[in-house]
């Protein structure tokens, strides 16, 4: 029992539920698809029927008002022999042939109505009117044959057969649809939610000493994708904030402990806050006094542009520089106080070749020899062939991983192909880490020892590490 309590501990419900409702489309979709589907298999399916009806009342001749109980029975009895008469070959034979029918395909009922005389004769049809004929042909044969059981029977057509007007066999083909619907889309939805569980992701801070062959740093917080996402900007929460002054003061201390200058901020896959995170590092390092150098290195789609756009409208084009082989002058880089920025503007589809990649490091060689740190924002590692060419520009690199997004062993394999390369990788930081949804999520506890101490680190002892640990720690 407390073996089965652990293990759905374990569990990361609130990444969970955010995967199956970021796939919300297709849940609709597989609502939509067995809403129409069921509908139109039933609508194909659907045979209407339609049921004409004919009401009697039965009697015995001669007897006075007190012999009601004799009139129920013999209705009892009547409608039993009328039972027969109507299910007999002889008669549906009869209605056949004044009909012009190939074959009886009718049903016919004989009930009584309960504590009362009367019998009601129904057939059922496939078309109004063919219910209608037959009940009338059934009617009109009939009352012969029942004169052999009759004798001193009455029998009084009280309700005239009439043509039906709506099928006796309705069917809501909206409900049913609807019905079909809210299953698909529960089943879709368990299926997500399976397909999330079987993946092995990097969901919890926790799960990095597990899964990861690295380090973590810190931590950065969920943030909705507003204008701009630099510390700079007055709009952002408080948790943001704190947490990247946190990471950037973790990863000073770590490039002072090792003795490292150039730093490289990559990750796996796009879209995963790299170009964000290496923004605010250089961002809050300068903020601190540190003199920092920011050079947006991804030069397939760089971005650092557009994330200083609004601090910045006009800077130089590093692209321009390097195809021109035109030395950068550092007093023409703009500034925020003791952050210098370099960017190209213009996307490089091809790889450098060596003279270009020789500029590179000659530039940034130059610069590096004013500045505290250089922060160099490269391109996702798995999505280039030339990783060694941006790993040989820097001494460190960082790798940032996205919660729930990147399985743990292509994580793994760039870290082993930037080490490969001759970077060390002095860590990683997990971004875009949601407040938990659910109380008992796995990193409730990381949250509170942030806002319990404020701007400083947790007092609490990071635990032991088997793997990725840096090396003399």
């Amino acid at each position: 029992m407390n073996e089965f309590i652990r293990k759905n501990t374990d569990i990361d419900w609130s990444c969970i539920l955010r995967d199956i409702l970021r796939q919300w489309w297709i849940i609709v979709l597989s609502g939509a698809g067995a809403f129409l589907m069921t509908a139109a298999v039933m609508q194909f399916a659907y045979r209407p029927a339609y049921t004409s009806e004919s009401a009697f009342v039965i009697g015995l001749s001669g007897l006075n008002a007190h012999s009601i109980s004799e009139n129920l029975s013999q209705a009892e009895t009547t409608c039993r022999q009328y039972t027969q008469v109507v299910e007999s070959s002889i008669l549906k034979k009869q209605v056949c042939e004044d009909l012009s029918l190939d074959t009886f395909e009718a049903k016919v009922t004989v009930a009584t109505v309960p504590s009362s005389n009367l019998m009601v004769l129904s057939v059922t049809a496939a078309s109004p009117r063919q219910a209608y004929l037959i009940s009338r042909s059934i009617i009109k044969h009939a009352v012969k044959l029942m004169a052999y059981f009759l004798d001193d029977v009455s029998m009084q057509e009280l309700q005239q057969s009439q043509i039906p007007t709506a099928p006796s066999n309705p069917v809501n083909f909206f409900l049913w649809g609807e019905r079909a619907g809210l299953v698909s889309m529960a089943g879709m939805m368990l299926i997500l939610g399976l397909m999330s569980l079987g993946r092995d992701t990097v969901r919890r801070p926790e799960d990095v000493s597990s899964k990861v062959d690295a380090r973590l740093l810190g931590t950065i917080c969920y943030e909705k994708k507003r204008q701009s996402l630099l510390l700079t900007s007055p709009v952002l929460s408080f948790d943001y904030v704190e947490t990247s002054h946190m990471l950037s003061a973790r990863i000073c201390m770590t490039l002072d402990r090792l003795d490292k200058q150039v730093l490289m901020v990559t990750s796996t896959a796009e879209n995963e806050g790299k170009s964000t995170i290496a923004a605010n590092l250089a961002v809050s390092m300068a903020q601190s006094g540190k003199k920092v150098l920011l050079c947006d290195c991804d030069f397939r789609k760089p971005s650092q542009y557009k994330i200083f756009s609004s601090e910045y409208p006009e800077s130089p084009d590093f692209t321009e520089a390097i195809e021109n082989q035109t030395p950068v002058d550092p007093e023409k880089l703009k500034r925020i106080p003791g952050l210098s920025i370099l960017f190209p503007q213009k996307p490089m589809a091809r790889p450098w070749n060596k003279t270009e990649l020789q500029f590179v490091r000659q530039t940034l060689l130059r610069l590096k020899s004013s500045e505290d740190y250089v922060i160099l924002d490269t391109s996702p590692a798995a999505l280039i062939s030339d990783t060694e060419e941006y790993a040989s520009l820097a001494d460190a690199a960082l790798m940032v991983i996205h919660q729930n997004e990147i399985e743990a062993c292509c994580i793994n394999d760039t870290i082993d192909a930037l080490n490969d390369a001759g970077t060390h990788v002095i860590g990683c930081v997990l971004n875009a880490l949601h407040h938990p949804i659910l109380k008992n999520s796995g990193y409730s506890k990381y949250y509170s020892r942030y806002r319990h101490n404020g701007y400083a680190y947790s007092r609490k002892a990071a635990p032991s590490r088997k793997k990725g640990h840096l090396p003399n720690e």
